[in-house]
């Protein structure tokens, strides 16, 4: 009677990468800034302002929620935006 041999793949396993929003966003690669011409600005954080700006586009849109927004929007509208990181 034979003998049978199974041979088994001793591979590791790669770990299974969940990459960050800002990862997916782009991280830390530098690009130009189209809102400051002449500046980088890194990807994933030009890609969180985006969705930010975007997001304020929805709330003047939307009259029933814009009330709770009115502060803020006169204040960026005015260009008070000393307090916010560059």
């Amino acid at each position: 009677m034979g003998t049978l041999s199974l041979l088994s793949s001793c591979k590791k396993e790669e770990p299974v990468s969940n990459p960050t929003l800002y990862e997916r966003l782009g991280g830390e690669k530098m690009v130009a800034d189209p809102a400051n011409p002449g500046r980088m600005i890194e990807s994933g954080r030009l890609g969180i302002r985006s969705v930010v700006d975007s997001t304020i586009f929805v709330i003047v849109g939307e009259g029933k929620i814009l009330q709770y927004f009115t502060p803020l929007l006169a204040e960026v509208g005015a260009g008070n935006t000393r307090d916010w990181p560059d």
